[in-house]
């Protein structure tokens, strides 16, 4: 990708410094922040003050009732902000077709993935949904990438979102340029070893996917087929998996490489060195031995 581009991700306003909640205070968190610079643009959204309700105002809820879920007022429960929230989200339906990834912060009424209490109309929590925003974000963008921003204090977590962040910016990239037979082959060519270190049998039935297109039906299989690899991105890759796909790919480099690497990949595989060990190992051997089809592979190079 360009070295230039800078990749869209939205965020909650208040986990960027912005005071914006309910009690006019922020929730700063410096995993969020350490993301913006050179390759990603941190946009703020704040749907409870962007639907008008101001700062400081009254702290709301989720509530089940005869209705279904709604966002009351905790104090004043007969003041319903439900609509003007997912008006909100209506009103932003162009701006999050820019994006390529989502941070949340947990717990809100409005911006909470999951987890959200709800409370029945004495005031017992009754269950968890979530927010009024959120849910109409991954209703409209169902294949974003979206996380909690408490989630990314984990190595992991923050890697995989990332991750998850790059390819779909990559597929955007790949839509926006005219998709056809050959273009998703492609591309699945170069994903192929990240579904395979989550899922080898996924990765199979998305290669199969592609393999299927015929002409008229390219829109029906590529929404299929980002959504299988959204789903299997999700997951984060264990070292067992890294290590099966680091043998595939050494086993292709040819007997030097197998040999070399198999103890790198051994000690990687038993938790005594990184996974960046492995990996530049491999691309020492691919300057020495030409495999475009491994070469140009995102495996090797996840990240901008």
């Amino acid at each position: 990708m360009n070295t230039d581009e800078r990749i869209a991700i939205g965020v909650s306003s208040c986990l960027l410094g912005n005071r914006v909640r309910y009690d006019g205070g922020h929730k700063y968190d410096a995993h969020v922040i350490a993301l913006a610079g050179h390759h990603f643009d941190l946009r703020a959204f704040c749907p409870e003050a962007g639907a008008g309700l101001g700062v400081p105002r009254p702290a709301i809820r989720l509530v089940a009732g005869p209705a279904g879920v709604r966002a009351l007022g905790v104090a004043d429960p007969g003041r319903d902000v439900t609509d003007r929230l997912a008006a909100f989200g209506d009103a932003q339906v162009a701006g999050l077709a820019t994006l390529s990834g989502f941070i949340l912060k947990s717990g809100s009424p409005s911006c909470g993935m999951a987890g959200v209490r709800v409370y029945d109309s004495r005031g017992a929590v009754t269950g968890h949904s979530a927010g009024v925003f959120a849910a109409g974000i991954r209703a409209r963008c169902p294949q974003l990438p979206v996380v909690e921003a408490e989630s990314l204090g984990a190595a992991p977590a923050r890697e995989n979102f990332i991750q998850r962040v790059v390819v779909y910016h990559r597929w955007r990239a790949a839509l926006a340029k005219g998709l056809d037979a050959q273009a998703l082959a492609g591309f699945h060519a170069a994903v192929r070893w990240l579904l395979m270190s989550r899922d080898p049998d996924a990765s199979s039935r998305l290669g199969a996917l592609v393999a299927s297109v015929r002409g008229e039906n390219l829109p029906a299989v590529a929404a299929q087929y980002i959504a299988g690899v959204m789903a299997t991105l999700a997951t984060i890759a264990t070292r067992d998996g890294h290590a099966r796909v680091l043998c595939r790919i050494a086993a292709a480099l040819g007997p030097l490489a197998r040999a070399e690497l198999a103890p790198v990949i051994h000690r990687y595989r038993e938790g005594e060195i990184p996974l960046l060990t492995p990996l530049n190992a491999v691309k020492r051997h691919l300057d020495r031995e030409r495999a475009p089809d491994i070469e140009l592979d995102w495996y090797l190079s996840p990240y901008p």
